[in-house]
């Protein structure tokens, strides 16, 4: 059986805007900042499982100079700044395959690092969150 990816079949949300406009190459990583589970093995051989419920973690995407997007996020990111108000969810659904992302509460964590030259340049984004809920599948 042969399948196909379309990045273009991606589809990214934050507090209800789509995010477009993404740059070559690795555009988005996804992923929680602590293991699930870790263990501890005695001297005598012993395992102990710990769980971990914490479910933080990081979304980031590098954008084009260009894409729209780099408004949406630099906007949420002064209403948090200024008010407190500029945390929403963020979704992710691959329309040609299964997985999918969910975070309810989430946040820019920083303004995109901005530079210039003779060639367009890209703007990386870092989304915070309290809870991530992912689901990775195939196509």
């Amino acid at each position: 059986m042969i399948q196909t990816y379309d990045p273009k079949e991606l589809k990214v949300n934050f507090a209800a805007s789509p995010i477009i406009g993404f740059a070559e190459g690795t555009f988005i990583t996804i992923e929680r900042d602590e293991d699930t589970f870790s263990n501890t093995t005695g001297s005598d051989g012993e395992t102990l499982r710990v769980r971990h419920r914490n479910k933080s973690g990081k979304i980031t995407f590098t954008l084009m100079q260009s894409s729209p997007s780099n408004d949406i996020l630099s906007t949420a990111h002064a209403l948090d700044e200024r008010f407190g108000r500029g945390v929403g969810p963020f979704g992710m659904v691959e329309k040609n395959g299964t997985t999918v992302v969910n975070a309810p509460n989430t946040w820019v964590q920083k303004p995109a690092a901005i530079e210039y030259g003779k060639e367009a340049s890209n703007r990386e984004w870092t989304l915070a969150t309290d809870k991530l809920e992912v689901f990775v599948g195939g196509l």
